[in-house]
């Protein structure tokens, strides 16, 4: 039996953000097919363990590919019995494999050593493998090693 259409009938349609799973302390396996599409990668979900943020490749992997039975949130410890697991994707990771700040140093450079006369109180240490930039300073350098610095005032081995 057909029923007439409706005058402004509206449909609302609202995609699942969040799910939860009870562990049972021996499930390490949870699908998340059926509740979460827009689980796409390991970042594009957080999850938490009765409250406590779980970290991605650390406290879990994701089986992603792209088939009907192919959204797998996979924990390298199972939760205890009775833990809530929950899965969000109203909020994810970004995965960062440098992190960029800027500090100031009163520093010069003379052939392949840094002399830096002082740091910003609460700065961040000099450490090898930071890029160093700056007026005259040749794009690409890097400290390389520590002489008399430690982190702060004192010697330090460029690149350039």
């Amino acid at each position: 039996m057909l029923l007439p259409l409706q005058k402004d009938l509206i449909l609302k349609i609202i995609r699942r953000t969040q799910y939860s799973y009870t562990g049972n302390g021996s499930t390490t396996l949870f699908s998340l097919n059926e509740y979460l599409y827009s689980a796409t990668s390991i970042y594009s979900f957080k999850v938490t363990v009765n409250s406590v943020l779980q970290r991605p490749n650390i406290d879990y992997d994701f089986d992603y590919n792209d088939s009907a039975a192919g959204r797998d949130l996979i924990f390298f410890v199972a939760p205890s019995n009775g833990a809530t697991i929950t899965v969000a994707t109203q909020s994810y990771f970004v995965f960062a494999d440098t992190i960029e700040f800027t500090q100031q140093v009163t520093a010069s450079i003379s052939g392949t050593t840094l002399t830096v006369s002082s740091v910003q109180p609460g700065a961040y240490p000099l450490t090898v493998g930071m890029n160093l930039s700056g007026t005259g300073v040749i794009p690409g350098t890097k400290i390389t090693a520590l002489l008399t610095g430690t982190g702060a005032a004192g010697t330090y081995l460029v690149n350039n």
